[in-house]
């Protein structure tokens, strides 16, 4: 055992040599619907049953439900953003309206009509590329991402501050923006 933080690559392989590896854990993966390289997900799947934990201070505690997805969005290398909007459905004329939207912003903030000349189009391919949207089993699946650039309501967006008491531990005042 050592005493010490270790970076992502190095943890990665530890974890990574709790799994199974070629057809057996492609065959894991599939039966659990995660993608073989998502060695967190992976294992926090075969886990949960017996709890997850994480190690602080020199002990370890559960972990809660947040730290849980935090855990497995770092493992599987996706921001909050690119995670599936659970609820929110999309349909095609939609998803044209949003990429229609998006270029004539562009084109708004453009500074010169050279600018303006250089604004190309926004298609379904690349909100899939810039994880906006994700593609299953031929159907479009609209992320965090495209909730927040649509003001969908399915998640609510607030920008929240707030002023500390003198022990920091609750707030003394709040206000949304």
């Amino acid at each position: 055992m050592e005493e010490k933080t270790f970076d992502a690559q190095r943890t990665r392989i530890f974890f990574e040599g709790l799994l199974p590896e070629g057809f057996t854990r492609r065959c894991v993966a599939e039966w659990m619907h995660m993608d073989e390289n998502d060695y967190v997900s992976i294992l926090a799947g075969l886990g949960r049953e017996q709890g997850v934990y994480i190690h602080v201070a020199g002990t370890s505690r559960p972990a809660d439900e947040y730290m849980i997805k935090e855990l497995l969005l770092e493992g599987s290398n996706r921001s909050f953003d690119q995670v599936a909007c659970v609820g929110l459905k999309v349909t095609d004329d939609e998803v044209d309206e949003l990429c229609r939207s998006l270029k004539e912003t562009a084109l708004k903030h453009a500074h010169s009509e050279e600018e303006r000349s250089r604004v190309k189009d926004v298609t379904v391919h690349q909100l899939l590329s810039w994880g906006g949207l994700q593609e299953r089993e031929g159907e479009m699946i609209p992320t965090n991402a495209y909730a927040i650039l649509t003001g969908n309501d399915a998640l609510p967006v607030a920008i929240q501050c707030g002023v500390f008491n003198e022990n920091k531990s609750n707030f003394r005042r709040s206000q949304r923006i």
